[in-house]
């Protein structure tokens, strides 16, 4: 995977001076974890969002510090946003080791033409996300999942049919259902309710003549 990476510097502006850093096109961000102090820092508002929209909160990303031309790994934990224009304000990233697995949640893409849908059926994706652990710089961005081989109608793909790339363990049941394809419901066919009110009015039960022969001799 290509390490995303953007330019911060240390931060010294807080509180209410922070309307007037945002107006210069610079977000504050803040980078806290592991063994070293919490940071505050800022970076240029239009890399920043490119940055943090690539990776999402399970790919990492690489903050260089332009004072020193250090590099952390980190990733997104926290994106605060103006309720009304929906503009990033406010970044909060979280150290990472590069060398230690780390989980995450990978979103499953299903790509291909399943046979079955053009004969009708319906495609139902029933699991978006899948948990996985590896080394965080080897977390793949998705999951592709060919539905190709949903050939037949009302058929199943689950966890277990997921090809990973190497290096990366899957901790979703294999049983989890992500996909299945629901064949078409049949058209025209009538209750048996509706074939009772669709009946004819004048349809003669057995024995109402007797009982009538029987009530006039009387």
């Amino acid at each position: 995977m290509d390490a995303t990476l953007i330019e911060v510097s240390q931060r010294d502006t807080f509180g209410k001076k922070l309307t007037s850093l945002r107006k210069l096109g610079i977000v504050p961000l803040h980078l806290y974890g592991g063994t070293e102090e919490p940071l505050s820092l800022q970076g240029d508002s239009t890399a920043v969002v490119k940055a943090v929209s690539q990776v999402g909160h399970h790919l990492p990303i690489y903050l260089l510090f332009t004072e020193t031309s250090k590099q952390e790994a980190a990733l997104v934990k926290e994106i605060q946003r103006d309720p009304v224009t929906n503009r990033v304000l406010h970044v909060d990233f979280l150290r990472v080791d590069v060398n230690q697995i780390a989980s995450g949640r990978i979103p499953i893409s299903l790509v291909g033409d399943s046979p079955a849908i053009k004969r009708g059926g319906t495609l139902n994706q029933t699991l978006s996300h899948l948990l996985v652990e590896c080394l965080p710089m080897e977390m793949p961005s998705q999951i592709d999942f060919d539905i190709s081989i949903l050939s037949a109608l009302d058929s199943i793909a689950r966890v277990s049919d997921l090809v990973t790339p190497p290096g990366i363990t899957i901790l979703s049941s294999e049983e989890e259902v992500v996909a299945r394809i629901s064949a078409p419901r049949l058209q025209g066919t009538q209750s048996s309710e509706s074939l009772m009110e669709a009946a004819p009015a004048n349809v003669q039960v057995i024995g109402q003549d007797q009982k009538s022969e029987d009530a006039s001799v009387t």
